[in-house]
């Protein structure tokens, strides 16, 4: 078998050197899952991770569980069930749905619908030195009605927007709006 000499120069030429970059670890794990590894994973196992990815810390802190159910039977995209540990938050997840599917076609997900359920085996509260932290209905502050500025702010935003979209998208905004500045004068 005869030796072939490779061109190193012209490979060299091809790779692009990285200058002051500082990588984390989740960016690197973040990366792997998003090429190589992900290839391996099932159905449930994407959906679980394009959930967790297209949503912020408050979604994920109460999901206990993804479920896809296959459609293809009927000619269209999956399902998406998400199981939540609370019913309280049932609600508010069911009424920002749209929002949740346009997240998830954003990042490439694209599914029919969402149901969310509650989850029969809730999430395990979190103990500290033997105390039980959790935060009951009395701790929280009670929501503030939206200011005259919130709600044209929130009319601004929405303008474009087309309905129903523009309405789900709106009282999104304001009941946001509105715990916020619950959450801010309940800590002052």
């Amino acid at each position: 078998m005869a030796y072939k000499h490779r061109d190193t120069k012209s490979h060299l030429d091809t790779i692009m050197p990285v200058q002051n970059h500082i990588s984390t670890a989740a960016e690197i794990v973040t990366g792997l899952f998003n090429s190589e590894l992900s290839s391996g994973l099932s159905d449930n196992q994407k959906a679980y991770r394009a959930w967790f990815s297209a949503n912020g810390k408050f979604e994920q802190a109460h999901t206990c569980g993804v479920f896809l159910k296959d459609m293809s039977t009927q000619k269209c995209a999956p399902v998406l069930y998400v199981y939540l540990d609370k019913s309280g938050i049932l609600q508010d997840f069911t009424t920002n749905k749209e929002i949740y599917l346009i997240r998830l076609t954003h990042i490439g997900f694209e599914v029919s619908d969402i149901q969310f359920r509650l989850s029969k085996y809730p999430k395990h509260s979190l103990k500290t030195d033997g105390v039980d932290i959790k935060t009951s209905v009395s701790d929280k502050p009670s929501l503030q009605p939206a200011t005259i500025q919130q709600k044209n702010q929130a009319e601004q935003m929405t303008k474009n927007l087309s309905e129903p979209l523009k309405t789900k998208v709106y009282n999104a905004i304001i009941s946001s709006m509105r715990r916020q500045t619950s959450k801010d004068s309940f800590t002052e």
